[in-house]
């Protein structure tokens, strides 16, 4: 809402609370991929796995000197809302893909 503003103190707010949720579902989908190994490699979704923790790990580790939320395309005032968002959206669609995968292979059986 505030894009492009130069002080804007609600970005801040919305960058750590999804930095946050972002670590929460690393940690979890860690955890779960040490339980449930044999399902994952099992149903070919281990790339996918993978993928979905790397994504999930780069948006918790993301750590911009101060959070700013500037012009989506500006030069020179970087959006690091939209940066995170990026790595989320990577995360959204490995789980679709994921998500995909073991319903194909449960219809299968």
């Amino acid at each position: 809402e505030h894009s492009s503003d130069f002080f804007d103190t609600k970005a801040d707010d919305v960058f750590y609370y999804n930095r946050g949720y972002a670590f929460a579902l690393w940690q979890v989908s860690k955890a779960l991929s040490t339980d449930f190994k044999d399902i994952i490699v099992g149903y070919g979704a281990y790339s996918d796995w993978t993928y979905l923790v790397s994504s999930l790990q780069q948006a918790s580790l993301f750590k911009p000197l101060a959070v700013r939320n500037g012009v989506p395309n500006g030069l020179w005032a970087p959006n690091h809302l939209l940066a995170q968002n990026f790595y989320l959206m990577r995360a959204l669609a490995a789980i679709e893909r994921i998500r995909t995968t073991l319903a194909r292979g449960a219809y299968a059986e």
